[in-house]
Order: C-alpha cells, then sequence, then structure tokens
C-alpha cells in the first residue's frame, strides 16, 4: 500500500511506556475510563506523554476491555502482566 509520507508505511511508531507511566495511566484508568480533557492534561504533565497518546491510550484500554475475554486477558497478563493491572480486578467485579 502506498504511503503519502516519504520513506513511511503511513504509521507512527509504536509508543513505549516505561512501567511508572503505565502505572499512572493504569490507576487512572481504574477511577475512571472516560476522563475529560483536564485529567488527561494533568496525566500528561505528571507523566511525560503528549495529552492525544494519552487518549489514545484510554480508548484502546477501553477497547482491550470490551473485547477480550477472561480467558485471553488471563493468557496475555502471564506474558505482560504489567499491562494489565485492572482488566481482572474490574471483570470481577463486574460479574458479583
Amino acid at each position: 500500500m502506498a504511503s503519502n509520507r516519504p520513506g513511511g508505511s503511513g504509521r507512527c511508531k509504536r509508543t513505549k511506556f516505561s512501567k511508572n507511566q503505565l502505572q499512572v495511566l493504569i490507576e487512572a484508568f481504574e477511577k475512571d475510563p472516560y476522563p475529560d480533557t483536564t485529567v488527561r492534561e494533568e496525566l500528561a504533565k505528571q507523566t511525560q506523554i503528549p495529552q492525544s497518546t494519552i487518549q489514545e491510550w484510554f480508548q484502546n484500554r477501553r477497547a482491550q476491555e470490551h473485547w477480550l475475554d477472561p480467558a485471553e486477558t488471563t493468557c496475555l497478563q502471564e506474558e505482560e502482566p504489567e499491562l494489565f493491572g485492572s482488566v481482572d480486578r474490574l471483570r470481577t467485579e463486574g460479574s458479583q
């Protein structure tokens, strides 16, 4: 597929989050999966991540919560536990 970007595939590079950044984002997600602009801007200052990237992270995390079933989440959590800090707890709380 052709791209309008010179020498590029049309995709941005994947953002790598540090463990501290992920911890802050996961804690914020557990409090509110739909943060407003003020909260996202505060998270951007706190983590040194652009606000637009934080917004995208929340969108992706909500999609992950919606589409992953508990069995898939468990398998993925064993591989990268820091990425799935809240998934199992939220599913457990929701089923009670």
